[in-house]
């Protein structure tokens, strides 16, 4: 588990970077203000060597960086001696000014608060929001309600005062501290006077020695005292700054009784409170930091400095070349001795960064300081605030009843109301794992549970794949156990640190789920597929060998899940008490059995039965190699389960590794000869039974050995093809740019799992494992579950099954489709043609009703002939 300091330790070191990497881009653009000086190479010496000698002249670039650092240094020191006034009348004026526009609001939440009183009298209680002022667990209490308020208008009112005395006794401290520092004991920049006067930046005049050998002296000392000046600038900076936030701070501090009454808001003012003391302490700090640095000065810095060749001649490596002498705390400065070798320099040097330190490191602390005091408040609201609404949830005390004849049965027995409340409680501390206190009192199989990570059956690997929100949280977790110090929340990360150091010291101690949780969160594709082939249940060698798995462990994955079906228990138990008994013998160990059960979660009998019952499966499920033990126990004349043991533990090609060896022995409590001795003869008898099955085969042996068949019940089966069929037509289609649809999609994935099932039903080791990598992202499911990979061949094919039933339907679909659309195309055209010739004959019709309407108005008064007419047309 990592500590608070820890924490604290790797968060400052993050933040020293930082300012490691601001100092360095700073130093850079000072060294850019200097001229640039090149040396050449290679070029013949003049015939006439330079002079030693210093040749002085004006020069404007050194007057210039003179004066710079005798103002800088006159406004270091005249803040030191005027520090700002924090009780100015106008700074009093605009604080009254918020003073009264808070008590307008207090009112404004007085009233909103009456009104939660009598909305909420029923319950006595006002809810989360004005946990401020009334107690959620007390309800309302009016004269605790009335004392805060107040409170509340008390700070309000006397706010001023109280913050102006924080402000002024800080003052006063940074003050005792500042009396021990003057100006001129910082760094020894001497000019033509003494002290701190404007007569040094009014009678200084630059010179410089234009002797081209001094060229670097001359570059150098403009360069230190630029850095100088810079500090002195940020030092100056960094108080008035501080001075100024103090004053705004002021002015909003009647604001924050406003935001304490309400918890959606409260964080607020935590934050104005922490900004408040970090500036409020930096000062006090960056004083008494300046007055601790000035003393190691006056003492001397402890270096190992010699300054015996101090104004003499071995002492003039770096001549003086400017008429600005500079040099470390512990020098007295003349035309001989101004960082003139190296252990002056460095004097200096060292001083410097001394000073930006002190600069430094007081903002550091007291933000960190601030960050740990947020995070405890944060942690200690949360948790009021879950207590609370827990308490919030207990229904109120029935009425009073009169008391009826004592009952002398019974009196033991739980009530149903607090059964229930217990069970809550229990279920929810497990329910999640960030929610679990204490992970070292918690067995490995809750904190499966509590991470959903328990994977028994290959519908478990569906529902992980298949649900996306499940599968994000599955990643989530594993991703926090593998790197925990990558997340955010600080609680949380301190959560997963301990629970991946549990898991990995239970991993040691032989606790397989530890094992394979810690195996899975490793998120590279390498590593699981390395580990995946190691697990894996598949055998293939081209001659007679006693592998490491071929003869299966008692806690063979097939043996597991008929035990547990026989001894009605959970298959993530039955595999974490074999996981820790491996033999009959070992259920006579009374300890040992209470330790399992008490691991396991099941009682001692249950933990004997599973035992027993798994001994049994294993002979009846694998015969041949219960012949092969039983042969080999006969010989050795050692128990068949220990035989079987050190038979599924370590392979012929393993005897030459004597560790590996010595840890069965070890592990088996047998010794190293006899292990040997039990592998050579399963060696034997291995040959004999393969040339009497060569023998009746008459076939020669290949290189390879088909996959063993994979141990899935037909609802398992059935379960993850249904899974898989709704998930092919319900969920949403990935589009990309080959997908466009859902027929896409489905092609698609049919092209995968295909590539992926040849892959790994081939023979060459080198495709079985790009087949894997092709898988990589269920791989860890699959070590959950600790499947085999006949077992991954069986989930890919109900995978593709699925994918082809759901694309039947689909083709199935669009050719009743096209065909109905052909339907209602026909018929579309068959209603045409009639509407066309009933149009026709009404037309027709309408034409002849016409005519004869008209011949009736033009001759009226012969209806004879009209009637022969009529007639002839007829």
């Amino acid at each position: 588990m990592v500590s608070g300091p820890a924490r604290f330790f790797w968060s400052f070191a993050k933040k020293f970077l930082l300012v490691a990497a601001f100092w360095l881009l700073l130093s850079t653009l000072l060294f850019h203000f200097a001229p640039p000086v090149s040396a050449q190479t290679n070029t013949p010496a003049p015939t006439v060597p330079y002079s030693g000698s210093a040749t002085w002249e004006f020069d404007s670039q050194v007057t210039e960086v003179g004066k710079n650092a005798d103002r800088a240094r006159q406004l270091l020191w005249w803040l030191f001696q005027h520090p700002g006034i924090h009780t100015a009348p106008v700074i009093a004026q605009i604080w009254a000014f918020s003073r009264n526009m808070v008590y307008i609001f207090i009112v404004l939440v007085i009233i909103a608060f009456g009104i939660s009183l009598m909305l909420g009298k029923r319950r006595g209680s006002l809810g989360p929001v004005f946990s401020g002022i009334s107690s959620p667990v007390l309800g309302v209490n009016v004269p605790s309600i009335f004392l805060k308020i107040a409170m509340l208008l008390l700070y309000v009112t006397f706010s001023y005062i109280l913050i102006v005395a924080l402000i002024q006794t800080s003052d006063i401290t940074m003050k005792f501290f500042i009396e021990f520092v003057g100006g001129k004991d910082l760094f020894n920049i001497i000019f033509s006077g003494a002290g701190n006067t404007e007569a040094n930046y009014i009678t200084f005049v630059g010179y410089r020695d234009i002797n081209p050998l001094n060229l670097e002296m001359v570059n150098t000392s403009l360069l230190f005292i630029k850095m100088t000046s810079l500090t002195y600038n940020v030092m100056s900076t960094i108080l008035i700054l501080r001075t100024i936030i103090l004053w705004f701070l002021l002015i909003v501090a009647p604001f924050l009784a406003l935001l304490m009454p309400f918890v959606f808001i409260r964080n607020v003012g935590w934050i104005w409170i922490g900004v408040f003391l970090q500036w409020l302490f930096y000062g006090p700090l960056f004083a008494l930091f300046l007055a601790s640095l000035t003393k190691i000065w006056v003492q001397g810095i402890p270096y190992s400095f010699d300054f015996s060749r101090v104004n003499k001649p071995s002492g003039q490596v770096y001549r003086t070349a400017i008429n600005i002498l500079w040099g470390g705390p512990a020098q007295t400065l003349s035309p001989g001795n101004s960082a003139n070798y190296v252990d002056t320099y460095a004097e200096y040097f060292i001083a410097l960064v001394m000073l930006w330190a002190c600069i430094i490191l007081p903002w550091l602390l007291l933000r960190i300081f601030r960050d740990y005091c947020c995070a405890g408040i944060a942690a200690a609201g949360n948790t009021l605030g879950a207590i609370f609404d827990r308490l919030r949830q207990y229904p109120p005390p029935p009425p009073s009843s009169p008391l009826g004849p004592v009952a002398t049965s019974g009196i033991a027995q739980q009530l149903p109301f607090r059964q229930k409340i217990e069970e809550k409680i229990r279920q929810m501390d497990v329910s999640r794992i960030e929610e679990i206190r204490d992970v070292s009192k918690v067995s490995t199989n809750e904190i499966v549970k509590a991470m959903d990570l328990s994977v028994s059956k290959l519908s478990d690997i569906s529902r992980l794949e298949t649900n996306d929100q499940t599968r994000s949280y599955v990643a989530s977790n594993l991703e926090n156990i593998r790197a925990p110090e990558r997340v955010a929340t600080p609680a949380t990360r301190e959560k997963f640190m301990h629970l991946r150091e549990e898991l990995m010291q239970r991993s040691a101690r032989g606790d397989r789920i530890a094992q394979t949780i810690l195996q899975a969160s490793d998120r590279k594709v390498e590593s699981l597929v390395s580990r995946f082939s190691q697990v894996a249940k598949v055998t293939a060698a081209p001659k007679v060998e006693v592998k490491l798995g071929q003869v299966p462990a008692i806690s063979d994955r097939s043996v597991i899940e008929k035990v547990s079906d026989k001894a009605g228990v959970a298959e993530i138990k039955t595999r974490e008490v074999l996981s820790r008994i491996s033999s009959i013998e070992e259920i006579e160990h009374k300890e040992k059995v209470e330790t399992t059960a008490k691991a396991a979660g099941v009682s001692v009998e249950k933990v004997r039965e599973i035992i027993r019952s798994a001994d049994q499966i294993w002979k009846s499920t694998f015969s041949d190699h219960h012949e092969t033990v039983r042969e080999v126990s006969g010989e050795t004349n050692l128990s068949e389960t220990k035989t079987r043991e050190i038979l599924s533990s370590i392979s012929e090609t393993d005897l030459q590794n004597g560790i590996a060896v010595k840890k069965v022995s070890t592990k088996t409590g047998v010794s190293e000869e006899k292990v040997k001795e039990v592998v050579v003869k399963a060696r034997h008898i291995a040959e004999k039974q393969q040339q009497a099955a060569v023998k009746i085969s008459a076939k020669p042996l290949t290189a390879t050995t088909p996959v063993p068949a994979a141990t899935i019940s037909v609802e398992d089966f059935a379960e993850v093809e249904h899974m898989w069929e709704n998930h092919y037509r319900n969920a949403p289609v990935p589009v990309t740019e080959k997908i466009k649809n859902r027929a896409d999609w489905l092609e698609e994935e049919e092209k995968k799992l295909t590539n992926a099932s040849n892959l790994l039903s081939s023979a060459n080791p080198q495709l079985k494992q790009q087949g894997l990598e092709k898988i990589a992202e269920i791989l860890p499911f699959m070590l959950l579950g600790g499947f085999s990979e006949a077992e991954m061949l069986t989930y890919l094919k109900a995978k593709k099954e699925a994918n082809q039933r759901v694309k039947q339907e689909m083709e199935i679909e669009e050719k009743l489709k096209a065909k109905i659309k052909e339907e209602i195309k026909a018929e579309d055209e068959e209603t045409m043609v009639e509407v066309t010739g009933k149009k026709k004959e009404e037309e027709k019709a309408a034409t002849l009703t016409e005519s004869m309407v008209i011949g009736d108005n033009a001759i009226p008064d012969k209806p004879a002939e009209t009637g022969e007419k009529d007639d002839k047309a007829k």
